[in-house]
């Protein structure tokens, strides 16, 4: 299995790592009730994105509350929460790679393999 770094880097009241994880998800999705086909929507109202945010930077420090995760996104401004919040989906979902063995080639014109 090959590694997967999803850890983002985010300055907070110093560095702070968000990580969108399957017991982040669990959370998220036991607390706003929302479900997995759903998830795609998260990105389109602040108070799922908080919450995910929440959810998200807990997973690293369980003492961290949704007060204080507010607090400290105050702090930074939305557009860089925004941002982060992309670049975290992005390491959690990003691009898959490719298994050359599981398409192979084939030969221009004759749907053999090459």
């Amino acid at each position: 299995m090959k590694e997967h770094n999803d850890l983002v880097i985010i300055e907070l009241d110093r560095p702070r790592t968000l990580k969108l994880s399957h017991l982040v998800m669990k959370r998220f999705s036991a607390a706003t009730k929302m479900p997995i086909v759903e998830m795609d929507t998260v990105g389109t109202r602040y108070d799922y994105i908080s919450e995910m945010m929440y959810f998200m930077l807990n997973h690293d420090d369980p003492t961290l509350s949704r007060a204080k995760v507010d607090e400290l996104l105050e702090q930074v401004g939305i557009a860089y929460v925004m941002k982060k919040f992309g670049e975290a989906f992005e390491a959690a979902f990003g691009e898959p790679e490719e298994d050359d063995d599981a398409d192979p080639q084939t030969a221009a014109g004759t749907g053999t393999e090459a």
